[in-house]
């Protein structure tokens, strides 16, 4: 089997954390021994891109076994283009805030193939279209706990400081980069040596560092589908403080995770509160793991290419072999 990811969202020079979730689930599936390529919308061009795409689509759509499309965009242009069979995922926050881009959105699931929801925040969204609940994996070999002040040596950064670290793109006005700042300094009142760290933009391999170096991680986002920071930052060891947007499910579940709610003084206090906390437990996200996420996946394109009970056997005939089918 053959298979194509299609996305709108891919690091680039300019922007390496764009998209850097979808280059790492890639990844993961070449490294299963998946046969994947990639094919990348330069939709931030302008929507001439999609025009391209369909076009260049259209010309491979029988070189592959499987197409699977990350954003609503990316997935439309996939459907115009006949590249079938379609999986579809997405990730744009516009799918929880705009009711004209989620009737979109919805009509798009509501034809692939298979529609994948990375988050109930995202189920919720679109439904009553049926989804597949698969979350975006973490790397655990990039994000893991690390020595704090060896981190901050890295980074030049003062070994008597609390970082709160920001992880975001600051010039996002929805990411709240004002909230966060507004929170940590009223956390100073009761712990003077709070500091925001932020790293944008960053190498991706240069962002673990940040993490590492963190006391705290905080979400002051107005909305998300995620984050997959959350469990970056558990998977490093690091408490985190949220403002209750996207998985809030797995923010209730988890003890090294604070939901605030969303003035800057819940913030502060959630920050206080995080640096109480006990040592964090990187193990409680390994089931959100890239190896872990990848085998769901390969397991859905077995049943989308082969059928539910053909996959079965596929499946249990390779591991026999000892290698994945796709």
């Amino acid at each position: 089997m053959r298979l194509l990811v299609i996305t709108n969202m891919y690091p680039r020079e300019e922007d390496p954390s764009f998209g850097s979730f979808v280059y790492e689930q890639h990844e993961s599936l070449k490294a299963a021994g998946i046969d994947a390529d990639l094919y990348f919308i330069e939709g931030y061009r302008g929507r001439l891109a999609y025009l391209r795409a369909v076009r260049a689509l259209r010309a491979r759509r029988h070189d592959y076994d499987l197409f699977h499309a990350h954003h609503a965009y990316s997935a439309a242009a996939a459907l115009v283009a006949g590249a079938r069979p379609l999986v579809a995922t997405f990730h744009d926050n516009p799918v929880v805030t705009s009711p004209l881009y989620r009737r979109f959105a919805r009509a798009v699931a509501r034809r692939a193939d298979r529609f994948i929801a990375v988050t109930p925040a995202a189920a919720r969204a679109l439904a009553p279209v049926r989804c597949v609940h698969i979350p975006m994996g973490t790397d655990l070999e990039l994000f893991r706990p690390r020595d704090k002040f060896a981190c901050r040596h890295e980074l030049g950064l003062a070994a008597d400081k609390k970082y709160v670290l920001f992880p975001a793109d600051p010039t996002r006005r929805s990411k709240r980069f004002d909230l966060a700042a507004e929170g940590v300094e009223l956390g100073r009142r009761l712990e003077p040596s709070l500091e925001l760290l932020t790293f944008h933009p960053a190498p991706r391999l240069r962002v673990p560092v940040y993490f590492g170096a963190a006391d705290v991680v905080l979400v002051s986002s107005d909305v998300e589908l995620g984050p997959l920071t959350v469990k970056e930052a558990i998977a490093s060891a690091r408490p985190v403080v949220s403002r209750r947007v996207g998985d809030v499910e797995f923010l209730d579940a988890c003890d090294a995770c604070i939901p605030v709610g969303d003035a800057a003084r819940d913030i502060a206090e959630g920050i206080i509160a995080a640096l109480s906390l006990p040592p964090v437990d990187a193990k409680m996200v390994e089931p959100y793991g890239m190896r872990a996420v990848a085998g769901r996946l390969i397991s859905l394109y077995n049943e989308v290419v082969y059928g539910a009970s053909a996959a079965a056997d596929v499946e249990k005939g390779s591991r026999g072999k000892g290698r994945n089918t796709c």
